[in-house]
């Protein structure tokens, strides 16, 4: 029977909740706290990036979410709005306000076939949404 490898990485924050995906490469995409955070298979840091400035903070918006495409990219809840992130780090695009300006948060964020973006968030009144934004 092969060995097993493991790795192991730390990555601080005071986050109440967060989300991990798998890019196709292996990396492993974390979105703790205000920063997403991109490991190699074996665990080594290849960037993180706080996501703070990206979008505003919705007030008591706690959760995050991480979904990466056929291509490496990671799609992330910063703030409540949704962002994509190049495999290196950079910033692709960002949304903007997503379906007025009620007071909202992006609560999980998943990837289709084709690549666009699919969010699931609600409004201060406790409506939800589905928003899905071309690649």
């Amino acid at each position: 029977m092969p060995a097993r490898r493991s790795a192991s990485a730390s990555v601080s924050d005071t986050a109440s909740s967060a989300d991990i995906a798998v890019a196709p490469s292996g990396d492993v995409v974390i979105n703790f706290g205000t920063a997403v955070t991109r490991l190699s298979p074996s665990g080594a840091l290849l960037w993180s990036l706080d996501t703070s400035g990206l979008g505003p903070v919705v007030p008591g918006y706690n959760p995050r979410a991480v979904a990466v495409d056929s291509d490496g990219n990671a799609i992330v809840n910063p703030g409540g709005w949704i962002a994509k992130l190049s495999p290196a780090g950079d910033v692709l695009w960002t949304s903007g306000p997503l379906g007025g300006t009620s007071p909202y948060g992006i609560v999980d964020v998943a990837v289709d076939s084709e690549g666009n973006a699919i969010g699931v968030g609600y409004y201060s009144g406790g409506d939800t949404f589905v928003v899905k934004l071309a690649p």
